[in-house]
């Protein structure tokens, strides 16, 4: 819930450069938990690294959650199966 929040947040955000108009801001972000003595620090992090690849190529802007086996559920505007969230 909190990345999604982050998300929509950078979503309705835009950078002002110099010289340009605003550029709008998205951020993609892969989610994992650490459940209990069996989970390592490695393999939280492997399984935040395969949901944050999943959220990029499922077309950016929106958050994965991985559910401990490795695989991820998409939320926010753009879930990696096309599905709406």
């Amino acid at each position: 819930a909190m990345a999604e929040r982050i998300r929509a947040l950078f979503e309705h955000s835009s950078v002002d450069l110099p010289g340009t108009s605003p550029v709008a801001v998205t951020a993609s972000f892969g989610v994992a938990s650490y459940i209990g003595k069996e989970s390592t620090q490695e393999v939280l992090m492997d399984q935040v690294d395969k949901a944050l690849y999943m959220a990029k190529k499922s077309g950016r802007n929106c958050c994965v959650v991985a559910d401990g086996n490795s695989t991820a559920t998409p939320s926010g505007t753009r879930p990696a199966d096309g599905a709406a969230a």
